[in-house]
């Protein structure tokens, strides 16, 4: 009885651990023409309802994360590239 107590609150402390969703973070590689590129992938996961954790990238991609943390919006980015 002892041991099936033990092993119940085991896995009752352990069952927010489960619970968590796992983290996703965004790589941007550098690279002008390919900042369009990112405002896509950017679309297409929030299409898809895929959150984002962490956002780093290099050159152009750091620009699209950095405006994709602060708040803008794949479209938004988009209306940006066109000017």
């Amino acid at each position: 009885m002892k041991r099936l107590l033990t092993a119940t609150l085991i896995l009752l402390m352990a069952f927010p651990l489960f619970a968590q969703r796992p983290k996703v973070g965004l790589v941007l590689c550098g690279g002008g023409a390919k900042g369009a590129g990112h405002i896509g992938v950017l679309k297409v996961l929030e299409e898809y309802d895929i959150p984002i954790d962490y956002v780093v990238g290099t050159s152009m991609g750091a620009i699209i994360g950095g405006l994709y943390a602060i708040g803008y919006t794949p479209a938004e980015m988009d209306s940006l590239m066109m000017c």
